[in-house]
Formats: C-alpha cells, structure tokens, sequence
C-alpha cells in the first residue's frame, strides 16, 4: 500500500513522520517531523540530533514548499499563516561571512522565503525536522 503525501505514519522507524513524498534530489523518500514547541535554533538542531534527523538544507526548505496543498499533516502546518514566527521554521545551514556572522536560515512556509536575520539564533519558532 502506498503512502500518501501528508500522512503520519503509524507503525515502524518513522512512527509519527510526516510523508513528504520522493525527494527529487536524489529519489528516496523524505520525512518530517514536527517538535512539540517552538525552540530556539540551538535547541532546534539539538532536538533533530536526538531525534536521528537533521534541520532541513536550504533545498530540503524549497522541497517543503512545494507540498503546499498536499493536504494531510502538511495542512496544519501551512495554515500558520506568515507572521513571525508562526509561519517560520528554522533551516540547517548558518548564513557564511562576510555577509553575515555566521547567523541561521530560516523559511517563511507560506511562500518559501528564506532568509537570515541578524543574531536570532535565540529566537523561538516552530521546528521540522527532517529524517531519511
């Protein structure tokens, strides 16, 4: 039996994921996991640690935003709207000097915006997380 974009798997190594269908860039399945409170991005990575996972690359943040409409979990998570921060999660790689210090990414989910935004790796929003 197939498993539909959006659902929550109930069984096996990726009981409680989110099913976001075959990644495009290398053709294997793609999974996320959505924590249980907003975090900061120090404990966001943390908590993707612990989980077996990794915060989202920038091209995993794209690929999120095309299951926009997909329907299922990702519903929820879309209908956050755009305001700051519940319509953000935080991305994996840190913006690279000069431009910047070092800061996060994030994406704004409603248009996949991404950006780094100055020193607000204290900062709370909403973290997924995304496991292979």
């Amino acid at each position: 039996m197939a498993v539909e974009i959006g659902a929550i798997e109930s069984a096996g190594e990726h009981k409680g994921e989110i099913y976001g269908g075959i990644y495009s860039a290398d053709n294997k399945p793609i999974w996320f996991l959505a924590a249980p409170k907003m975090m900061d991005h120090y404990a966001a990575a943390t908590w993707a640690k612990e989980q077996g996972a990794s915060l989202p690359t920038m091209n995993q943040g794209d690929y999120l935003t095309t299951l926009k409409g997909k329907g299922g979990a990702f519903t929820e998570i879309f209908n956050r709207g755009s305001s700051f921060p519940a319509g953000y999660v935080w991305l994996a790689e840190p913006d690279t000097p000069p431009f910047s210090g070092g800061d996060p990414w994030c994406q704004r989910l409603s248009d996949g915006d991404q950006w780094s935004f100055g020193d607000s790796r204290n900062s709370e929003m909403p973290v997924l997380c995304v496991r292979r």
